[in-house]
């Protein structure tokens, strides 16, 4: 993959995370950010909507570690590593 696809991909997703952090933060009466199926199943138990932010294809990792970490620190908790390269195997064993 080239580096500015990979910067597309990445750009992208982060926008569409961002997008869905806000959607959650201007109608907090109706939506919840969940990370673990016990804020899922509270959410739920609230009334709520719940938003869990993933899976993000392996493709907006950039092959990035540190992406991958980025990613985990705004949310993110699944990762499709359909497309198995170099750094998806090494990713996998870590």
């Amino acid at each position: 993959m080239s580096g500015r696809r990979a910067g597309e991909d990445v750009i992208g997703t982060l926008r569409r995370i961002d997008s869905v952090r806000a959607l959650v933060a201007a109608c907090p009466e109706d939506l919840r950010l969940a990370y673990t199926t016990s804020e899922l199943a509270h959410a739920r138990n609230c009334g709520r909507v719940a938003a869990l932010l993933g899976p993000v294809g392996w493709t907006a990792l950039g092959g990035s570690a540190a992406t991958l970490r980025a990613y985990h620190a705004l949310g993110v908790r699944a990762v499709n590593l359909t497309g198995f390269d170099r750094f998806a195997r090494d990713a996998v064993r870590r």
